[in-house]
């Protein structure tokens, strides 16, 4: 299972974390760890007045970040034309193309 974090306004997800990672959702900012607490990080952007914290979620099989996914409590959808534009960034850059998978 999975903690993510959802904005709001179109339910697309930004951080699909394991449920053993701590994650705390503020009024001005979104502090999490991964590594298994290894690291910690925070998030400007992201507060609890434009994103939610929701836990206990099956995640997809393959997660990418960048608001590729949205989740509308009960399934995952990809956003292609997301996906597209960023990987066509990506190949110019001669970087490897992102896979994101439901």
């Amino acid at each position: 299972m999975a903690k993510i974090i959802r904005r709001k306004s179109d339910n697309k997800v930004f951080y699909c974390l394991d449920n053993a990672e701590t994650a705390d959702l503020t009024s001005t900012v979104f502090n999490f760890t991964l590594d298994n607490g290894g690291r910690t990080l925070t998030a400007l952007d992201i507060n609890s007045s434009t994103h939610e914290l929701l836990t206990g979620i099956t995640p997809p099989t393959t997660f990418t970040g960048s608001g590729v996914f949205t989740y509308d409590g009960s399934s995952w959808t990809i956003d292609t034309d997301l996906l597209n534009k960023i990987n066509a960034g990506r190949t110019i850059h001669d970087s490897p193309n992102i896979v994101a998978e439901v």
